[in-house]
């Protein structure tokens, strides 16, 4: 094993974490220690949905904990589907056809990218950072808190065929997952992309 997991409670802790825990969660649940982990019981729901779980940290290098606490410019190496693109609209999003829907897009750890169909191959680079300015977020919402944007330049010359892109909100929503948007003249254009 390359890491260590290690239990964040044992016996005695856990009385006091018991009690953090009432304090802020009372009105809704209640605790039973055990002997390394916590059992839920939620007031609303029936005790066959009672829960039990054990708090940890992870520890190491392992596939695990990598996944948990790893930078987002780690996290979108690999291969990505482009699942659909879509414009929005007074109330919510009118998917487009696109060009780059259904394809495949790689990015390097060294910044280089590509993207290949069954008939286009576009090659180029990608950045990452973390910024602090005023944009809109997928449900319209002006944000002005620290977010990831993204530059996208993809070019295949002998066809004239060049993707070049700035994502004002590239959007985690889990390992596997993210919503990326670009705000345009007048409207947004949303990028839902799957790990492959």
């Amino acid at each position: 094993m390359n890491g260590t997991w290690l239990n964040f409670f044992h016996a005695e802790p856990i009385a006091g974490v018991e009690k953090l825990l009432k304090k802020w969660m009372a009105p809704v649940l209640t605790f039973s220690p055990l002997k390394n982990g916590i059992t839920i019981h939620h007031h609303l729901l029936k005790p066959r949905y009672e829960k039990t779980f054990t708090p940890f940290i992870p520890v190491g290098n392992d596939t695990y904990s990598r996944k948990w606490f790893t930078p987002a410019d780690e996290k979108i190496v690999g291969d990505w589907l482009l699942k659909d693109v879509s414009r929005s609209r007074f109330l919510g999003w009118d998917e487009i056809s696109s060009p780059y829907a259904g394809g495949n897009f790689h990015f390097f750890e060294n910044g280089q990218a590509e993207f290949t169909n069954a008939t286009d191959t576009l090659k180029g680079n990608w950045t990452m950072r973390r910024v602090r300015d005023g944009y809109y977020d997928e449900d319209g919402d002006w944000n002005d808190q620290s977010h990831l944007v993204m530059d996208l330049f993809l070019a295949d010359f002998s066809t004239n065929n060049i993707l070049n892109v700035y994502f004002d909100d590239f959007n985690f929503r889990s390992y596997n997952r993210v919503v990326a948007i670009s705000q345009g003249a007048g409207h947004r254009t949303r990028y839902r992309f799957e790990r492959r």
